[in-house]
């Protein structure tokens, strides 16, 4: 797989946080990954980003529990939906890799898909069923991902599609 830069989001992207949490963040210790997910992260070539929302404590305690850091190149933690965008642009921003090649994954449309778009990235939007988003329809020509897949099979092999 040639080399590329990636950026995940977690929550409904990477782990089952909707179905497993049931909003209650003392439920992290029943939080999964979707079935796959290490395997395609350890077979990714060039950079992997978890940019991930929420109250910093809490995603943490989720990526520790997941054993995801050693997964990535970089994790980061943000507040809220803005910081999410401007870590986002930063991101993309701060690397040498053309942006057509930078894939960013995420559940909401509104959210990592609108975002990575307007930036001119490859997007993947992962539509979980058990996803508290997944019903979301598109408000703008920016929020249509430019693939869609609802588990990690369909997103591995959107990858090998395009690497």
């Amino acid at each position: 797989m040639t080399s590329s830069f990636f950026v995940f989001d977690l929550d409904d992207t990477l782990a089952y946080t909707t179905r497993d949490m049931l909003g209650d963040p003392k439920r992290v210790p029943h939080l999964t990954l979707l079935r796959g997910v290490r395997v395609l992260l350890k077979s990714l070539q060039g950079h992997t980003v978890l940019l991930t929302a929420g109250t910093e404590e809490l995603q943490w305690e989720k990526i520790d529990h997941l054993k995801l850091r050693a997964l990535f190149t970089d994790i980061r933690v943000v507040a809220n939906r803005q910081e999410k965008e401007q870590a986002l642009k930063e991101i993309i921003e701060n690397t040498q890799v053309p942006r057509e090649r930078i894939v960013v994954v995420g559940d909401r449309i509104d959210h990592e898909i609108r975002y990575a778009n307007q930036l001119g990235c490859t997007t993947v939007r992962m539509r979980l069923r058990e996803g508290k988003y997944a019903d979301k329809q598109p408000e703008s020509g920016f929020d249509l991902p430019m693939y869609e897949v609802r588990d990690v099979a369909g997103l591995s092999e959107v990858v090998l599609r395009l690497f």
